[in-house]
């Protein structure tokens, strides 16, 4: 189950996807003040409709071929704005109020090979034999092409003007290097596992970073020697971060691994969920939902 916060509701700025059948629940989101967001689910557990304190909604819609495809999303002004999908389920077009549109080609192997903006203004994509993207031409003519070694990692990337950007790689097709057009590089310094230990710029001051058994950070050190930590509950969940100069966030889970609780310098969030471990609640003082 996967938790968020909610930092800031204006209109239009919510878009969950859909698929609007029947309300079977009905949440309520709480922030500051007493302003409540009342979310709807469908049966597979998607967000269907958000109601705000004002009476007014927003209602999402999926595909009826897909669940997890978005059919449309309908703002708190009523403004509609319309997905469409192919027989192979790719994105063909966005249709937004006002009738502007955003179009998408795609090739055999379903590759996107175009984006069409309102204007008519179209962004081309070539492809190698192996699917991998090797030329990217905006609606003035430029192109970007993009090369590849053996093993498929992209060893370069050169821009219309003719600059090249490297990669190079460890024998575990890790990046190593890379080097932009004026030739100053940056590496990377990997542990037995594979993990970024060190990261050195152009100017050779380096970026350095500590984990535990697990492989989970427990610090990152800036070129500057500004040192941001982590710790982790048993389970590896992140527990707390303490940033430069000792500030702290602080979270909190219950039996079910779920986030009920997020403590920072300006004050205390608590969540709460349904019986179907769906985010019922978010309550937080310095929190306001779009009234």
């Amino acid at each position: 189950m996967s938790t968020y916060r909610l930092t800031q509701t204006t209109p239009g700025s919510l878009c969950f996807l859909a698929f609007v059948i029947h309300f079977y629940v009905i949440n309520t989101l709480s922030a500051g003040g007493g302003a409540a967001l009342g979310f709807a689910y469908n049966d597979p557990d998607n967000v269907v409709q958000v109601s705000y304190p004002n009476g007014t909604s927003q209602t999402i819609t999926y595909a009826t071929c897909c669940p997890h495809l978005t059919a449309s999303v309908t703002d708190r002004a009523g403004r509609s704005t319309q997905y469409t999908y192919n027989p192979l389920k790719r994105l063909t077009e966005i249709a937004y109020p006002g009738g502007a549109t955003v179009s998408y080609g795609h090739d055999a192997n379903m590759n996107r090979t175009s984006v069409t903006d309102p204007n008519g203004n179209a962004t081309s994509f070539s492809y190698d034999t192996l699917n991998r993207r090797i030329r990217q031409t905006d609606p003035t003519g430029n192109a970007t092409s993009f090369a590849y070694d053996a093993n498929g990692n992209r060893t370069s990337t050169t821009d219309a003007t003719g600059k090249i950007t490297s990669y190079s790689y460890d024998s575990m097709n890790r990046v190593s290097k890379v080097t932009d057009p004026a030739g100053s590089a940056t590496s990377y310094t990997r542990d037995l596992r594979g993990l970024v230990t060190l990261k050195t710029d152009p100017f050779g001051k380096n970026t350095s970073f500590v984990y535990d058994a697990a492989g989970r950070p427990t610090s990152k050190t800036d070129k500057n020697g500004a040192t941001l930590t982590y710790a982790c509950t048993p389970v590896g969940k992140l527990a707390s971060v303490t940033y430069p100069g000792g500030a702290q966030v602080n979270n909190t889970y219950d039996g079910f691994g779920r986030l009920t609780s997020m403590q920072d310098p300006h004050g205390s969030s608590s969540y709460s969920y349904d019986a179907a471990s769906r985010l019922a609640s978010v309550t937080d003082p310095k929190e306001q939902c779009g009234a």
